[in-house]
Parts: C-alpha cells; structure tokens; sequence
C-alpha cells in the first residue's frame, strides 16, 4: 500500500527539490531513533530557517498506523486538505511522506508520517 501525494507546488521553493527531500531525511535519521513530532517539526524548521530568511515557514505531520496488512478487504484513503492566501509567485508547499520502520516485526503493521512544509514570503 502507497500514499499519493498531490498538490505539491515547488515553482517558487527556497530549496529545490532533492535538497528539501535530502534536508526532511536528514532531520529523521538524526531523531528516528528518540523520535517525538514536536523534536522533528523544531528540526526541519532550523535547518529550513538556516537556508533561507526570507520566508516564513509551518511543518505540519499527519501519522498513518496500518494495521492487519493481511486484510485483502482493507482500504485506506487519507486526504489533507490546506488552504491559504497567499501569493502564487511567492509561496508555496510541499508534501513528502516517510514510511517509519516497525520495530517488531511479528506485527503486521505500517507507519507513515506526511509532512508537509508551508513557505510564505515575508
């Protein structure tokens, strides 16, 4: 089972993208093992604000737990919805989603988390 992502919008990002992907794993690997949302969300934002200050920017995660992945009858669907008013040549988002390791491994089950970063011009 997948997650699709869409509305992604990274015209006018501060960082392309496989610096943002790169930066978003850098920030999980250094916390996955302590791993808490408030820690990573304080961790993108650092390292976000270290790249650039012209912007302003909001991380949001949303956490998926799949449980009894045997299940053929099981379907998921998970929308995110964010609206703003914003400007178009300015801001933007991204989403990007990091399957998290299960750590036992007799349980059948999947973690996600969905982040999504905001940028806004200041």
């Amino acid at each position: 089972m997948s997650v699709e992502i869409e509305g992604s919008k990274l015209e006018n990002c501060p960082l392309n993208k496989d610096k943002l992907v790169e930066l978003i794993e850098t920030c999980y690997e250094k916390l996955k093992d302590n791993f808490e949302n408030d820690k990573f969300i304080q961790e993108i934002l650092s390292s976000l604000n270290s790249h650039s200050s012209i912007y302003k920017y909001i991380v949001t995660i949303t956490g998926l737990d799949i449980n009894n992945l045997n299940d053929n009858n099981m379907n998921l669907n998970i929308v995110n919805s964010f609206g703003a008013s914003w400007s178009p040549k300015k801001d933007g988002l991204y989403n990007y989603v990091i399957n998290k390791e299960n750590e036992d491994s007799e349980q059948q089950k999947m973690s996600q988390l969905l982040i999504t970063i905001i940028w806004i011009s200041k």
